[in-house]
């Protein structure tokens, strides 16, 4: 019997591996149908775009399956999420793509439509809430509505996603 080892493929994973062939599949289509190469490269955006928010939704579950990780963190780690998804839908709402390294590198080649940026920041913002709502009564100390400061609260979430620090927006 042979045993093979097996590989998981988070969806971030997928979507990124076929972001970085598009060229590739674009130079495919385009000898096998002309037609169909111009109806995908109306979708490389929202290619990116996906690449970019699976690859955010698969570090959060990455880091909730740590090991050692006590509730406490977990709980830290999910509103630490939903607070980057609102600063992320608000950055992109502005056209401010830092959030968003795969998009942010297509906007300057491409111009990305109102209509398409509406969709990311309402799918954003459909995923905030959504977080939200399902972890409602789990509220942490470092981010959640238990006290201390906005300064506070925004310092602790800074520590669970450095990459974040860059993003933040003075009020």
């Amino acid at each position: 019997m042979l045993h093979i080892g097996v590989l998981w493929l988070s969806k971030s994973t997928v979507v990124k591996r076929f972001s970085e062939l598009f060229a590739d599949f674009m130079e495919f289509l385009s000898t096998v149908n002309s037609n169909l190469k111009e109806s995908d490269c109306t979708c490389r955006c929202d290619i990116f775009y996906l690449t970019d928010f699976f690859g955010k939704m698969n570090e959060t579950t990455l880091k909730l399956q740590g090991k050692h990780i006590t509730l406490e963190q977990c709980k830290c780690i999910i509103r630490c999420f939903a607070n980057k998804l609102r600063l992320c839908r608000r950055c992109t709402g502005r056209r401010q793509f830092d959030c968003f390294s795969h998009l942010k590198g297509i906007s300057k080649v491409e111009y990305i439509s109102d209509e398409k940026i509406y969709i990311y920041t309402d799918y954003i913002g459909k995923a905030e809430t959504d977080i939200s709502e399902r972890f409602r009564q789990s509220k942490c100390r470092c981010c959640g509505n238990l006290g201390g400061s906005t300064k506070q609260r925004r310092s602790s979430c800074l520590i669970l996603y450095p990459r974040l620090a860059c993003y933040v927006v003075k009020n």
